[in-house]
């Protein structure tokens, strides 16, 4: 029985897998076909720059040259075109474009990382780790904080904290997040002085490691609060529709007739199924939170991922915007993938 149990269970899970692959390489092949010849054209651009480049590095052969060394670039530039294939269809090259996006092998047009590399893998490891450090700080505690208030809300359900806690957390998540963001820009920057109005660090930032740590917590204080105080209204009322869905089921029904304690029957009972959806909430939003928020850093001036997003948009920088589809969609699969698995093992009705 062991054993039957673990190859269903393996082939579950190699074919979330193998889903998960397929999803990634249509959404792939979809963004070449939209872009395809948008690559040629940069990798193109690269080539002939590159080309001018050395060959503007050989005086001695530009003396040579003297009025052919725009004919011998065009040659040479000609040459390289052919050799890697870009003047074929886009769809003649499908797996070299697919490769190029897959390992970030462009060169941004306008954005460049601090180290001033243009490589949109270097941009785009640029600005994760701090939108991780904003956004997805801001999430946890919001799911955490939301989550308990539910949880508080579900085992009170008519009472007066229940009502303050629905009613607080509707008003919560009803207002937009950039506009709550100008209103403490205006009150704890502008009015009372509190905080920075926004940016990362100070400018210029500190030199000594545990001043720049403490900037950089003191200038995320006023976005992190922004997006806790929006953000928790809606994981507290969610937690407690689920939290109070599930004590309608027939088995929590069963429990309460058996006369065990509300706190038992909320926690054996009605919890244990709830996490399921709990967890896809925590799940899915952990992933949306790599992405930032884009009106939310433009407000607050944070240099994350949201920020590159427009800044690429604005400047039509293709490479950037590829790159970046290209990483939201990996890490949106991988976190399905793990989901799917989270389930099989949590939930027996979805193992066979």
């Amino acid at each position: 029985m062991g054993l039957k149990y673990n190859k269903q269970l393996t082939l579950k899970v190699a074919s979330r897998l193998a889903d998960a692959a397929l999803v990634l390489l249509i959404v792939l092949i979809i963004t070449v076909a939209m872009f395809g010849g948008l690559i040629a054209e940069i990798k193109k651009q690269m080539i002939e720059d590159e080309v001018k480049r050395w060959v503007m590095s050989q005086p001695q052969l530009v003396q040579k040259l003297g009025e052919k060394v725009k004919d011998f670039i065009k040659e040479q530039v000609e040459e390289r075109i052919k050799a890697e294939g870009l003047d074929k269809p886009w769809y003649a090259n499908l797996l070299y474009y697919l490769s190029t996006v897959v390992t970030l092998d462009m060169r941004s047009h306008v954005l460049r990382s601090n180290t001033g590399s243009q490589l949109v893998k270097d941009i785009i490891m640029e600005r994760l780790p701090r939108t991780v450090l904003l956004f997805t700080t801001a999430t946890v505690i919001s799911a955490l904080i939301g989550i308990l208030l539910g949880l508080v809300a579900a085992y009170k359900r008519g009472s007066v904290v229940d009502k303050l806690v629905t009613v607080a957390a509707l008003i919560s998540a009803s207002f937009p997040m950039w506009w709550i963001g100008m209103i403490m820009i205006e009150v704890f920057s502008y009015a009372l002085g509190v905080f920075p109005s926004g940016g990362m660090t100070s400018v210029p930032p500190p030199s000594d490691p545990i001043a720049y740590v403490a900037d950089v917590l003191y200038h995320m204080s006023l976005p992190l609060l922004t997006i806790v105080l929006v953000s928790v209204g809606g994981w507290a009322y969610v937690t407690r529709s689920i939290l109070v869905g599930a004590t309608k089921e027939d088995f929590v029904l069963a429990a309460k007739a058996r006369g065990l304690a509300e706190r038992t029957v909320l926690l054996r009972h009605v919890l244990r199924p709830s996490i399921p959806p709990i967890l896809t909430m925590i799940a899915l939003s952990l992933v949306a939170s790599l992405s930032g928020a884009i009106i939310t850093e433009i407000v607050f001036n944070w240099p994350g991922m949201g920020l590159l997003y427009w800044e690429a948009i604005e400047t039509l920088d293709v490479p950037v915007i590829l790159g970046l589809t290209y990483i939201f969609t990996l890490v949106f699969v991988i976190a399905m993938v793990i989901l799917d698995v989270m389930y099989i093992v949590l939930d027996p009705r979805v193992r066979w």
